[in-house]
């Protein structure tokens, strides 16, 4: 089975979304870092607490981001 033409491009595009994805979880899980630790230095609690909440929610996406795929997958067949 061969793949269709143009199909190269629909996959770079992909593969782009993919890699910029990433590149944003990695950046939210360092933000919430510093937020978090600027937030109990500063003793301000709620800055700490979103900094706590960006980790969480980048540790999430980072579950979905692994496991999204496959899910999707086996959904497809």
């Amino acid at each position: 089975m061969t793949a269709p033409p143009g199909s190269e491009k629909i996959l770079s595009l992909i593969g782009f979304i993919k890699w910029v994805a990433g590149a944003s979880l990695i950046a939210c899980f360092l933000g919430g870092i510093v937020a978090f630790t600027a937030g109990r230095l500063f003793d301000h609690h709620r800055t700490g607490r979103m900094g706590l909440i960006f980790m969480m929610a980048a540790g999430v996406g980072a579950i979905l981001f692994a496991v999204g795929p496959q899910i999707l997958n086996t959904l497809a067949r």
